[in-house]
């Protein structure tokens, strides 16, 4: 039996004052949280530019998903 992961899958924030491309689908990151899901790992997967997250904001995520899974067995 093999030690399933906890993996937060991120597309990055834009930063601001620098040139970004248009909004896409992030079917990459799509992807690979499917083949996880289906080993049956935890995925968390976050969208910075959908969700209009900015560095502060996927900094305070990522802490909350790292706290709530240390907690976990």
């Amino acid at each position: 039996m093999s030690k399933k992961a906890k993996v937060a899958l991120v597309n990055p924030p834009t930063l601001k004052g620098v040139f970004h491309h248009q909004l896409y689908v992030t079917i990459g990151l799509d992807y690979l949280a499917a083949v996880l899901e289906k080993n049956e790992h935890e995925i968390t997967v976050i969208d910075c530019p959908g969700m209009g997250m900015d560095v502060d904001e996927l900094k305070m995520k990522l802490d909350k998903n790292l706290t709530s899974w240390a907690s976990r067995p």
